[in-house]
């Protein structure tokens, strides 16, 4: 009967992988280009929202509002979410990783939609979802290898 279940039990974890978390969206250095790294964070720099570390993911209500709320500007859409990511990059110039994770798929989709009515054709920018989580990577003045490998990491995780 135990290895009844345990079969069972590895089938549908097969059949139903987890869905990736905020977490995953934060790469180590052996995945990255050469030149590229998280921006250090110097003593007396100031991070949006109180985060105290590059990356910073938390689902401390405090920072998520500040977070979402400075992300999405728009109070009913900020209640939706759970946790939050802050990360950026340093290659040539600034890459950044920011997500979400919603409270549903659904009101994924729905900031989705509302970060591309705010932004829309926004070249310097990619809007990636999977589930629960809204990733949004961006890069000022141009893309570069950086955020190309950093998009195409994203891709990977999501597509887990």
């Amino acid at each position: 009967m135990k290895f009844l279940f345990l079969l069972i039990m590895g089938l549908s974890l097969t059949i139903n992988p987890t869905e990736p978390t905020l977490e995953d969206f934060v790469f180590t250095q052996e995945l990255l280009p050469k030149n590229c790294s998280f921006k250090e964070v110097t003593e007396g720099a100031r991070l949006p929202c109180k985060a105290t570390t590059n990356p910073y993911v938390s689902n401390d209500p405090a920072f998520v509002n500040c977070f979402a709320g400075m992300m999405l500007r728009d109070e009913a859409l900020t209640q939706k979410v759970k946790k939050a990511l802050f990360s950026v990059y340093m290659d040539t110039n600034e890459v950044g990783v920011f997500g979400l994770e919603a409270d549903s798929e659904e009101s994924a989709l729905q900031i989705v939609a509302h970060l591309e009515d705010k932004a829309p054709n926004d070249e310097g920018s990619s809007l990636l979802q999977s589930g629960p989580i809204v990733i949004l990577l961006w890069q000022d003045r141009g893309k570069t290898e950086a955020y190309e490998t950093l998009k195409s990491l994203i891709e990977k995780q999501m597509e887990k």
